[in-house]
């Protein structure tokens, strides 16, 4: 095994009450061959931390790389958010608990390592979190689930400062934080990440709109003054953020599916903006990087990367059709907002006894009779401008309505 040649420990950040960031770095001759077994040092720390990450050249790679720790291995993998031109930066480490020594394994790592030590204060590691009381949106039907303020979570924690970019949400991008599904201390998961993002990324603020952890908690992320918390943007979508919003979900999700707590929590977040904003879940809009990006979409959509994971990327489409079900019960009308194509398209009576009226200025390709759970009746393919639903027994409906690849939806009630 190779002596380290240097080895000098950097005090980036220090604040009140045993918060801080440091830096360690070193260097690896060259020349060992990279073909043979990796590398390996121990480190003992004079102070606990509670995250890290791993810095290296951009012409090296993590593949093969891991962390030993507390007898858990933690494999490395690139961050894929924000790429840096000559650096490259290591999915954060979380530990499930705070550690003072660790041993690092680098197969093809060689030259300059630099590991960024992180300890977002034990003493408020544990903090008793609740989250905060629901309220109605704009829309008095779509209610915004509870969620734990910055406030709470950021406790002790230096507040970002900086000037918030407002912009109008098109498309949701859904991550995964690609760290240890072992760990269940979200409050120091999410408060691990903000130190990251902000003392070495050098972000602004932590880069996602929302987090989501294991057991449902929806946490507010990227603090938005006296904006509102959907509408400022991030920094999580390969660089090309505008129009997004971001929503991380804590874990890893490649080999296995979040759990069904936090796939609900989602699904009550994405119900409450899509609904309250008209955006079709089942839709797309365009992006600069991706002309036919789903409005629900994955990050792997904008780039090459992994996230959210491949499990977690294969229930998108589950996600969008749960969301749109939800919508369709609430009985919103899943018009672009942009496009007046459906504007003038009217059904009366409604409620109606045995014929439903229907007038548009465009062509109809198509009407369906659904039930409230979303299953097809009847489908009329160019539709005529009164259509029969005698048959139908009393009670309340949903007709979907296509015109070009427009979508309107609605409540109907028979007499």
């Amino acid at each position: 095994m190779l002596k380290l040649l240097t080895i000098s420990l950097l005090l980036l950040t220090q604040v009140c009450n045993a918060q801080f960031v440091e830096k360690i770095n070193f260097h690896i001759s060259p020349i060992k061959s990279i073909s043979e077994e990796p590398f390996a040092n121990s480190f003992k720390l004079q102070h606990a931390i509670s995250s890290l990450s791993v810095a290296i050249k951009q012409e090296y790679s993590f593949d093969g790389s891991y962390l030993v720790a507390d007898r858990d291995t933690f494999y490395l993998k690139q961050d894929e958010h924000g790429l840096e031109v000559d650096t490259k930066f290591s999915v954060l480490v979380i530990f499930p608990q705070n550690v003072s020594s660790f041993e690092l394994h680098y197969a093809t790592i060689r030259d300059s390592i630099n590991i960024f030590l992180i300890n977002d204060n034990p003493e408020n590691s544990n903090l008793t979190i609740s989250p905060s009381d629901s309220y109605k949106s704009i829309n008095p039907d779509f209610t915004r689930p509870s969620m734990i303020d910055q406030s709470v979570w950021r406790a002790g924690l230096k507040e970002p400062d900086f000037e918030r970019i407002v912009h109008e949400v098109h498309n949701v991008i859904i991550h995964h934080s690609a760290s240890s599904n072992l760990v269940t201390d979200y409050t120091t998961a999410i408060r691990n990440i903000y130190l990251y993002h902000t003392k070495v990324r050098h972000w602004s603020d932590i880069g996602y709109n929302y987090v989501i952890a294991a057991n449902g908690d929806i946490y507010k992320g990227r603090d938005p003054g006296i904006n509102e918390q959907d509408m400022v943007m991030g920094a999580h979508f390969c660089s090309s953020n505008h129009g997004t919003m971001g929503i991380c979900m804590l874990g890893t999700f490649t080999e296995v599916a979040p759990t069904d707590a936090a796939f609900d929590s989602l699904e009550k977040l994405l119900v409450w903006k899509l609904g309250k904003d008209g955006l079709d879940p089942l839709g797309q809009y365009a992006h600069p990087l991706n002309d036919e990006l789903n409005v629900i979409a994955g990050h792997r959509d904008g780039c090459a990367t992994e996230c959210p994971g491949e499990i977690m990327y294969s229930r998108l489409g589950l996600m969008r059709e749960r969301v749109n079900n939800k919508i369709i019960i609430v009985g919103i009308d899943l018009v672009d907002q942009h496009n007046n194509v459906l504007d003038e398209i009217h059904l009366f009576p409604n409620p109606f006894d045995q014929n439903l009226s229907i007038t548009s200025a465009h062509q109809i390709e198509s009407l369906s009779i659904l039930s409230l759970s979303g299953e097809a009746i009847k489908t009329i393919q160019s539709p005529t401008q009164e259509i029969d639903l005698s048959f139908l027994p009393t009670g309340m409906y949903l007709i979907q309505i296509k015109s070009g690849n427009k979508t309107l939806l609605k409540k109907i009630l028979k007499k």
